[in-house]
Parts: structure tokens; C-alpha cells; sequence
């Protein structure tokens, strides 16, 4: 049975919601929020993001997850206020260089601590308004950009997470179509995507086809799983909204064989984080190892099939329930 590997989001990290403002609401390290991490059962790797998470050197970060037996899986790019006009699109050129030294530099530190993939999340390259953009000649910007990167960094990942709206209006690449669509016109064997759940179902996206359609082609380069309700980037528990889509997309990460880490991309606010996390790896740990007592040859037999009648009596009926509440 394949040993799954595990992160999460840092910035999920502080105290408990309680605590946290009974203290008056602390600066708190990015040292502190491994230390919070490092205590839910089962993680194994952070994804710290550049450059918000690095108040101290990627060295430095390196030596102190491994402290908890942590490996670094990744990076995450983030964008400062600084780049509200657009990043790779930023009508400034001044803007658009120091964005592009922004991305190269993450790519350095995950290489410095021995990650394998440099996630981009284009928090600002979109726009709010019709006549606020060029559109072609901001897709081109975007392509070149992300080429150069990847181009300049061959032994590294560099992978594309894509999102609809939130906080721009529209995002120049904001679905599974539009985001091969400019690896293909990147033309370089590193650059990929990573698939995050809420976003897809927030795009009204059937995350296990977009799953599909990036493993085809060999771009699916890493997750970030969670659950919403669609409208907006919930960051819910894994599971806790769209159970079925859940079950799909972990059978379908199985039949392409995703060696990849699991990042748990959620937002616990009420919630205690570090048992929010433990809850999480259990939860897709079981969804997995469900799908594997029914058995992969079984699910492909059903999907062949295309009887829904027959997937939901197996999965909702006779697995999940397994007659527990069945009448006497």
C-alpha cells in the first residue's frame, strides 16, 4: 500500500483562534508556525511560500523543519500589495522585472532546500473590468514569462495554479483549458500544474476530469486539496461538501499514479489547526484506502459501465453506510 506524503498551508499556524486573540494577536514566525505544524499526526513536509514565510534563510528553514523529521516539498509564490496592479502584466516595467527576479528567486530557495516544485499563484495578473486589458498582449507576457523561469531553472518544476476570480474579477489563465493552453504555448518539458480543489469547483469544474486532462499529459506537477461550496475559495475540510467529486478525483489520482506530496490547502478559523490538519490526512488516508478495498478494477468496470444508479448504491449504500443504518 503506497505511504502518501503530507503538507499543509503555514499561514493556517498561529494559536488556536481563541488563544490567538487572548494574546493580542502576535507576530508569529514562520519558526512558530512549523512548530504548531510539526504536531499533527502524519504530516511529513512544508511548503513554505516566497517570499511572506522566509524571515529567515532557506537554509535556515530547511535545518529547522528537519528538526521535526520535516522535508520541504515546495514553494509557493505569493504577491505583495506592491504588484495590485498586475505582476507579469504590470503596466510598469520596472514592475514586471522585479516580478519575474521575484519568481526566479523562489525557484533558488526551493532548490536551496531540496523542493522539487516552484508553485505560482498569480494573485494579481487578471482584470475587473471590460476595456481594462489587452488581452492578447497580456496572455503573450504571461507565456514568456513563466517559459523563462522554467527555461532558466530545467531541473526544477515550475507549475501553474490556477483560479478563476477572487481577488481579481477574471484571471488571464483561470481554468484547466486556458492553463494548458499556455504550457503548451511555453513549449518546456518543467512547466506544469497544480490543481487546486476549491478553485475548480469554484470555476463549476468536475476536478477529476481537469485531473485527468493534465495527467495525460504528463503537467500534473502537484495538489491542493480542500472543499467550498463554489462561490468563493472556502478552504474547507477535504470531503466535507463534495464527497463524491472527493472520491473520484483520489481514484483518479491512483490510476495516473501521483507520486506527489498532499497539500491540504484550508482555512481553519474556528478551528483548531493542528487537529484540523491530523482530521485531514485521516480523512484522505480513508478515502484512499477505501477505494482500494473496493478496488480499482471494480470502479474502472463501473465507470466503464456509466451506471450511476450502480456507482451510487456501491459507494453511498453498501460502502460508506455499509447497512449501518439500514432498516430492521
Amino acid at each position: 500500500m503506497k505511504k502518501w506524503t503530507f503538507a499543509a498551508r503555514l499561514d493556517s499556524f498561529p494559536y488556536k483562534p481563541d488563544e490567538y486573540y487572548e494574546l493580542g494577536m502576535p507576530k508569529i514566525s514562520t519558526f512558530d508556525k512549523i512548530d504548531k505544524m510539526a504536531q499533527a499526526e502524519g504530516v511529513t513536509h512544508i511548503e513554505p511560500n516566497w517570499p511572506y514565510q522566509f524571515d529567515v534563510t532557506p537554509e535556515e528553514l530547511k535545518e529547522y523543519a528537519a528538526k521535526y523529521g520535516l522535508k520541504v516539498s515546495g514553494v509557493g509564490v505569493r504577491w505583495t500589495i506592491e504588484f495590485v496592479a498586475g505582476e507579469i502584466t504590470n503596466k510598469s516595467p520596472k514592475k514586471r522585472e522585479k516580478a519575474l527576479q521575484l519568481l526566479n528567486d523562489a525557484v533558488y530557495a526551493c532548490r536551496k532546500m531540496g523542493g522539487t516544485t516552484t508553485t505560482i499563484w498569480s494573485t494579481y495578473d487578471g482584470f475587473d473590468y471590460p476595456f481594462q486589458a489587452d488581452y492578447g498582449k497580456a496572455w503573450k507576457a504571461l507565456v514568456k514569462a513563466y517559459a523563462e523561469v522554467a527555461k532558466a531553472n530545467p531541473d526544477m518544476k515550475i507549475s501553474i495554479e490556477y483560479k478563476p476570480y477572487e481577488p481579481r474579477q477574471f484571471y488571464f489563465i483561470n481554468d484547466i483549458g486556458t492553463t494548458l493552453l499556455a504550457i503548451e504555448d511555453a513549449k518546456c518539458d518543467n512547466l506544469g500544474v497544480t490543481l487546486d480543489f476549491a478553485h475548480m469547483v469554484m470555476k463549476k469544474e468536475n476536478p477529476a476530469y481537469s485531473l485527468a486532462l493534465a495527467a495525460e499529459r504528463g503537467r500534473l506537477y502537484g495538489f491542493h486539496l480542500n472543499d467550498g461550496y463554489g462561490s468563493h475559495d472556502d478552504g474547507l475540510m477535504i470531503g466535507s461538501v463534495n464527497l463524491m467529486q472527493t472520491l473520484e478525483f483520489i481514484y483518479y489520482m491512483k490510476k495516473y499514479d501521483y507520486d506527489g506530496t498532499i497539500f491540504f490547502d484550508t482555512f481553519p478559523l474556528r478551528e483548531n489547526a493542528v487537529e484540523e490538519l491530523s482530521l485531514n490526512i485521516k480523512l484522505f488516508n480513508a478515502y484512499s484506502d477505501l477505494i482500494d478495498h473496493i478496488g480499482m478494477g471494480k470502479i474502472a468496470s463501473l465507470v466503464e459501465s456509466q451506471d450511476a444508479i450502480a456507482v451510487q448504491r456501491l459507494f453511498l449504500l453498501e460502502t460508506l453506510l455499509n447497512k449501518t443504518f439500514s432498516a430492521e
